[in-house]
C-alpha cells in the first residue's frame, strides 16, 4: 500500500500551544509501544503532533468499535475510557493515554471498542498521515545508521549492502547519566557492540589504573568482544 499516493499531498497542520504539545508528547511516551516514537527527533515529534486535530467525545460515546477498519490513532487528552471485547470490559483508562495505531500499523480490524465513561477530550491522526510518518521516520533514522556505521573503523571494509543488514540489527538504547553500560568482568552485555549516536559515554579501568577516556557522538565501544 502507498504511503503517499499523491506526490503533492501533505499533512494538515494544526497549531497547537506548547502546553497541548508537552501533554501529547507525555501520552505518547507512555504508550506500551512507544518504541515507535523513539526514533522521533524533537522536530519530527512536533511536527507530528502538529498533525492532530481535537475532537470532543460525550460519556458513552464509541471513540472506535471493535470490527472496524483503523481509520485514526487517538491522544486521550482528558477524560475516561474502557476497553471492551466482544462486549466484556477488558481495561479501562484515563488520561493521559493513546491507542490505536496497531489497526493502522497492520491494516487489521480494531481489535476492541474504546468507550468514554465521562467526557472526553481527544487529539487524532488519520491513517494516511500515520503511516505517511511512520514510513519516513523510518527511512531517515535507518539511512542514519547506515551513515553512522560508515564511521566506525573496525567496519570500514564492509560493503554498503552489509552496512544496511547491519543498520536493521541495530535498536536504539537510551541510558540515564551516570548508569553503567558495561562492566569489566561482568557478562552482562559483553556481546553487544554499541555506537554512541548521543551525548557522551566514560571509559575507565575498573582498578582506576587507565585514565578515564570520553567517547562522543559517532565513537563506538565492545566490537573487540565480537571480533574475540
Amino acid at each position: 500500500e502507498s504511503q503517499n499516493p499523491d506526490a503533492n499531498w501533505v499533512p494538515q497542520v494544526h497549531e497547537k500551544s506548547a502546553a497541548e504539545v508537552a501533554r501529547i508528547s507525555a501520552a505518547l511516551a507512555s504508550n506500551k509501544f512507544s518504541d515507535l516514537f523513539q526514533s522521533f527527533t524533537t522536530v519530527e515529534m512536533e511536527k507530528f503532533i502538529s498533525y492532530m486535530e481535537k475532537e470532543e467525545f460525550a460519556e458513552g460515546t464509541d471513540i472506535m468499535s471493535q470490527g472496524d477498519q483503523g481509520d485514526y490513532f487517538y491522544v486521550l487528552d482528558s477524560g475516561s475510557v474502557v476497553y471492551e471485547k466482544n462486549g466484556t470490559q477488558v481495561g479501562a483508562g484515563k488520561a493521559p493515554a493513546s491507542f490505536g495505531e496497531l489497526a493502522l500499523i497492520f491494516g487489521s480490524p480494531r481489535q476492541a471498542t474504546v468507550k468514554t465513561t465521562s467526557s472526553a477530550s481527544c487529539y487524532r491522526v488519520d491513517r494516511q498521515t500515520f503511516r505517511f510518518t511512520m514510513a519516513n521516520t523510518a527511512a531517515k533514522a535507518a539511512a542514519a545508521k547506515v551513515a553512522a556505521l560508515a564511521d566506525v573503523p573496525v567496519l570500514k571494509t564492509l560493503t554498503e549492502a552489509q552496512k544496511a543488514l547491519l543498520a536493521d540489527a541495530t535498536h536504539e538504547l537510551h541510558v540515564d547519566a551516570g548508569k553503567k553500560i558495561i562492566t569489566k568482568g561482568d557478562d552482562k552485555n559483553v556481546n553487544l557492540f554499541y555506537i554512541v549516536s548521543e551525548g557522551e559515554v566514560q571509559i575507565t579501568e575498573q582498578d582506576g589504573n587507565l585514565e578515564a577516556i570520553t567517547l562522543g557522538n559517532g565513537a563506538c565501544f565492545g566490537e573487540l568482544a565480537l571480533l574475540n
